[in-house]
């Protein structure tokens, strides 16, 4: 069997980028098929050049849908960006002095989605079943949660766990890297208004969960370890959130140990206490209040005692805390 070439996983790469429902769910292998097709290149060399992509960890199949679909790792996307700049790089490359001029270059691979392009049809049923790579079964992603309704007004807690949820559905850990341009694409896709995404991500920069990175001319989120403890525990409570206020300013940042370390205290000789009792003889802002608490629920040293009103109790690891 031959070896897949450059161009054959550069193409893959550009057509699952382009050509993707969403993020989680990725390209039909039909349409890859249609794609490649097109080209008038071998069927065998599709395969070839599939089974190369998936033993290198840039792609994965799609858990759970009824037609076989395939999506870029995170790996994968950053294999991508490499080949968009090498592209870019080439042009400036073949201006030194040569024997022969150079052919022209296919203009880069764009990362937005493109319209589809009229291609062969595709193979018959039977052809696309036994095309795609096995791969063992994987365990698919939690399903995406809204924590800013449509058209609500954006709350600290809310946005915080809206752009950290998008790194928990994409599997990702400490120190994983996300491209920006995949973020704000995930963030659309999530029906979330563009002017938002600038709050979330300075509210989980101002709490360490993510940081900065740039790499090949392109901008990254990194996943911190803070923010990936914070998406490993369970999520925040409907209760705790609907708390809190629209978003007005961003708070100044406070230490997870030091908000922790203030709420127990206002529990001392008291089991429980509701939320009214707690604000009021809270000094920070009532978001630092309410991100204390929730780091709490998360870590289990708190419990809600009662709903409606909101009432807190310590648990036995809380009370042996405190």
């Amino acid at each position: 069997m031959s070896e897949p070439t450059q161009d054959d996983a550069d193409d893959l790469l550009r057509w699952l980028n382009a050509h993707s429902v969403s993020i989680t769910d990725g390209t039909p292998f039909a349409t890859l098929q249609q794609k490649w097709m097109a080209t008038q290149r071998p069927f065998t060399q599709l395969r070839t050049a599939l089974e190369s992509l998936f033993a290198q960890g840039l792609l994965v199949m799609t858990p759970g849908l009824e037609h076989p679909h395939v999506r870029l790792s995170t790996r994968g996307f950053e294999v991508l960006v490499g080949s968009v700049d090498a592209t870019r790089q080439r042009p400036q490359a073949a201006a030194a002095p040569v024997a022969a001029p150079a052919a022209p270059l296919p203009a880069p691979g764009s990362f937005q989605p493109a319209p589809l392009q009229t291609a062969a049809p595709a193979p018959s049923p039977v052809t696309v079943q036994q095309a795609p790579v096995q791969q063992a079964p994987v365990e698919a992603a939690p399903a995406p949660r809204r924590f800013v309704e449509f058209n609500a007004a954006p709350t600290e807690i809310g946005l915080r766990n809206q752009v950290l949820v998008i790194f928990r559905d994409l599997r990702l850990v400490a120190g994983q890297q996300l491209i920006a341009t995949t973020l704000t694409r995930y963030w659309q896709e999530m029906g979330q208004r563009a002017e938002h995404l600038r709050a979330a991500i300075d509210i989980a920069l101002r709490d360490g969960y993510l940081q900065p990175a740039t790499k090949r001319y392109e901008n990254y989120w990194m996943l911190t370890a803070a923010g990936h403890a914070y998406l490993k525990a369970p999520l925040s409570d409907p209760t705790l959130a609907a708390l809190a206020e629209p978003l007005l300013r961003i708070e100044d940042r406070h230490e997870e140990e030091d908000l922790r370390r203030r709420v127990l205290k206002l529990f001392s000789g008291a089991g429980s206490l509701p939320f009214t009792t707690l604000l009021a003889a809270w000094r920070p802002g009532r978001n630092a209040l309410i991100h204390a608490l929730d780091l709490l629920m998360k870590s289990g040293d708190l419990e809600l005692a009662e709903r409606e009103p909101a009432v807190f109790r310590l648990t036995a690891a809380g009370a042996a805390r405190r």
